[in-house]
């Protein structure tokens, strides 16, 4: 039944359904992957954006830092001065 069905349809119904198909196709493949590399970029812009708010210098107690100089938080490196 089908295979009569396919031989009635003309050769250009069947090349604008083939065209349609590929064109579906391409459309849902670029759909996907433009909506991956979008959810990455906004999943990194979410943490960059958590790490500034949580990435802040502690103040270390006086007490400490006096009496335990390796537990106080690391200062900035020092970097040499050119002469």
């Amino acid at each position: 039944m089908r295979a009569n069905y396919y031989k009635t349809i003309s050769m250009k119904t069947k090349m604008s359904l083939a065209v349609t198909a590929i064109f579906v196709l391409f459309v849902v493949a670029a759909s996907y992957f433009t909506l991956s590399y979008f959810e990455r970029t906004f999943k990194e812009s979410i943490s960059a954006q958590q790490f500034s708010l949580v990435l802040v210098w502690p103040i270390p107690s006086t007490a400490n830092c006096a009496s335990h100089k390796a537990h106080c938080w690391p200062q900035p490196p020092e970097y040499p001065t050119t002469p």
